[in-house]
């Protein structure tokens, strides 16, 4: 699941973006150092909170989350989690 994730962000530069609680927060450092060790064109969506990042990707608007554990574990549990998939 992650390489196909790297795979498709690396096959659309710039087309991509992620969502996280917010600038600075553990889960935008974590992306940006995903981003910058595997040189991927992505960009940051920065919301108030892990809920609304998450809301916005389970809802189709970010098309990738960073988020902890704690703050996405319910989705986890019904079965929204990620999957790579191209986009229009």
């Amino acid at each position: 699941m992650f390489a196909q994730l790297v795979d498709l962000v690396k096959a659309n530069p710039g087309k991509y973006s992620y969502a996280s609680a917010g600038i600075g927060t553990p889960a935008h450092m974590t992306a940006e150092l995903f981003r910058v060790s595997l040189g991927l064109d992505i960009v940051h969506v920065p919301f108030n909170g892990a809920g609304p990042a998450i809301t916005s990707t389970i809802a189709g608007h970010t098309p990738i989350a960073f988020s902890s554990p704690a703050s996405s574990i319910a989705q986890a549990k019904d079965g929204k989690t990620a999957r790579a998939r191209g986009r229009d």
